[in-house]
């Protein structure tokens, strides 16, 4: 159940909506902060958390809390990166969810939305829910030059 109450509720409100459901809460989109997660996590009762690069921490905060995430650290909650935006940061969205592992799964818009289908040279290929990853180096894929020319914004200066 994502984000069934706002983030700015008191914890002691989460934890009561977390036990209401039997399928486990998400939230974190609107989470700031590694130790926000984990009190979410440990006081809030959410089984799935699911920072947004582009809003905090970018790939070094998804890390941090992966890292005090699973079960290793001997917490129960899994980590499903949350975006919306452009390609570039859908891409980096989708490198952390493959670095937390099989079980991770990675939020996908599914509106309209050429600054992620148009700014790269590959776009995105979803089947069957899945991303055909590229077979190349680096984070993003090229970037589509005649749509970076589209989506320009001239300033005037």
């Amino acid at each position: 159940v994502e984000e069934p109450i706002r983030a700015d509720r008191p914890l002691r409100d989460w934890a009561a909506v977390s036990r209401a459901f039997t399928a486990p809460t998400a939230a974190g989109e609107n989470i700031y902060g590694t130790a926000a997660f984990d009190a979410f996590r440990d006081l809030g009762g959410l089984r799935i958390l699911q920072p947004d690069i582009a809003k905090w921490g970018g790939l070094s905060g998804a890390r941090q809390v992966m890292e005090t995430a699973g079960a290793a650290n001997g917490k129960s909650a899994a980590l499903w990166p949350h975006f919306m935006g452009s390609a570039v940061g859908q891409w980096a969205s989708l490198v952390v969810s493959a670095l937390a592992g099989p079980e991770s799964r990675c939020e996908f818009d599914v509106n309209a939305n050429p600054l992620r289908s148009e700014l790269t040279a590959e776009p995105f290929a979803v089947r069957d829910g899945r991303i055909a990853w590229p077979d190349r180096a680096g984070l993003v894929p090229e970037p589509a030059g005649e749509a970076l020319g589209r989506f320009r914004a001239d300033r005037g200066d």
